[in-house]
């Protein structure tokens, strides 16, 4: 019977793929956030920034689902 579960290699993988991703998304919300300071914040300006802040949540939740997945198949209590 053919093992399904993820290698370690693929987990490690998937872990800094979803890192970076979820980095990047929060560095470009600091910066709309910082950007606010110079430019007026109008209804376009929160709706985009609403829209941002919620693609940095689902990229935070795909990293902590693949921590916690290569966490488990390294038998690392959390």
């Amino acid at each position: 019977m053919a093992n399904h579960k993820p290698s370690l290699k693929r987990l490690q993988q998937r872990l800094r793929f979803t890192f970076a991703i979820y980095t990047d998304l929060a560095g470009a919300t600091c910066e709309m956030m910082v950007a606010f300071e110079f430019i007026p914040l109008t209804a376009k300006n929160r709706a985009m920034f609403l829209i941002q802040h919620q693609h940095e949540i689902t990229a935070q939740a795909a990293y902590v689902k693949a921590r916690n997945a290569l966490t488990v198949a390294l038998a690392i209590p959390s």
